[in-house]
């Protein structure tokens, strides 16, 4: 079973890297006939202040990605007026390279589904409330706008890098994005943030990047069904050591599947090579942590933030009294968040006497 050895400020850094040299890759096809997406997109989750939005300037600077800046339906997407007339959106200027959203909780329910539907399918469909004067179609290296009739279409072969601060459990539009990427949660201590300040965490994009990605372009991976058995075989073998909610598993492996085909992409490969699933498997126990993390309340996230920040077992009386005094949680909702945490296998509780302790499990130091 791979080991999470990787320091996890690496770890990013590669996915990321990943994400968006992705951005022009074909699709995916196994031996029985399926196709699927071959971008890898990102959900990534952190608290104020963690380096999300430098991140982002540094894929901007990088000339791989651009940041979404106006977060209305109309701008986005785009549209055809009754005329004919095509109304291109941000995601068109994006098609072929990575769109970078910084909360996606800005996005009203619209917008939500249509960008929503281009992570999954690439594809988005609409009725434009109209009757245009003639068909029209418009295609791009990467992108196909089509309207007939009241019907606008759009496809587009893009990246998504996502940004939250926090993650709403209830909320079916988040639970689907976090369903539709790979989903990275990070947590922020004080010497976090001062490492941040000094650079010493600071993730960088290379430009040269881009050359990558204009030479895997279009070329589509083919899935052996072996490895695909090899794949899912060493998966269940991990998760033997953590819980996931069984809806989440497929969508986790296709993942994974989609980092082993990006770099066998760039090494030349027009099929998944083994040594590359093997890599992609290294990255399978913070995908899992990553889907539990996002399921947790605020109040639990709080929690085993603490837990981590102490980066050793800690007395859960201590945990208690530590967080009753900043008057963050209660007493009850402090051990009922344990017992989640507990549950999901993100904590250790190791018993000594008559005192229980905590430490957490299966993360990147």
């Amino acid at each position: 079973m791979p080991n999470p050895t990787k320091k996890f400020k690496t770890a990013v850094q590669e996915l990321m890297e990943l994400s968006v040299v992705s951005a022009t890759l074909g699709k995916l096809r196994t031996e029985d006939g399926f196709e699927t997406r071959g971008q890898l997109n990102i959900t990534l989750v952190s608290p104020f202040g963690s380096g999300k939005s430098s991140l982002f300037r540094a894929i901007e600077k990088a000339g791989l990605g651009e940041r979404v800046t106006d977060y209305t339906y109309p701008s986005m997407v785009g549209s055809i007026r009754p005329s004919g007339k095509l109304v291109k959106g941000f995601v068109l200027k994006v098609a072929g390279s990575t769109m970078l959203i910084d909360e996606f909780q800005k996005f009203d329910r619209r917008s939500k589904e249509a960008l929503l539907s281009l992570m999954e399918d690439q594809f988005y469909r609409r009725s434009l409330g109209y009757e245009i004067s003639a068909p029209i179609e418009e295609r791009g290296e990467f992108y196909v706008l089509r309207g007939s009739g009241n019907t606008f279409e759009l496809e587009a072969r893009l990246s998504f890098i996502t940004g939250a601060m926090y993650f709403n459990r209830k909320s079916i539009d988040e639970m689907a994005l976090i369903s539709r990427s790979f989903p990275i949660v990070m947590s922020m201590s004080k010497e976090d943030a001062i490492k941040l300040f000094l650079g010493l965490d600071r993730i960088h994009i290379d430009p040269k990047l881009r050359k990558v990605r204009e030479e895997i372009a279009h070329r589509e991976i083919l899935v052996p069904r072996k490895l695909q058995e090899t794949l899912a075989d060493r998966f269940m073998e991990i998760l033997m050591d953590f819980e996931l909610d069984t809806g989440y598993i497929t969508r986790a492996l296709w993942d994974l599947t989609r980092i082993a085909a990006v770099r066998s992409a760039i090494e030349g490969y027009s099929e998944v090579q083994e040594d590359d699933i093997f890599y992609a498997l290294a990255f399978a126990p913070m995908q899992i942590v990553g889907y539990n993390r996002g399921r947790l309340s605020k109040t639990q996230m709080k929690v085993y933030s603490y837990i981590l920040d102490k980066r050793e077992p800690v007395k859960a009386s201590t945990i208690v009294k530590e967080l009753k005094e900043e008057k963050l949680i209660s007493e009850r909702a402090i051990y009922e968040a344990l017992s989640t945490l507990e549950k999901l296998k993100l904590v250790e509780a190791i018993t000594v006497g008559r005192n229980k302790y905590y430490q957490p499990r299966g993360v990147y130091e």
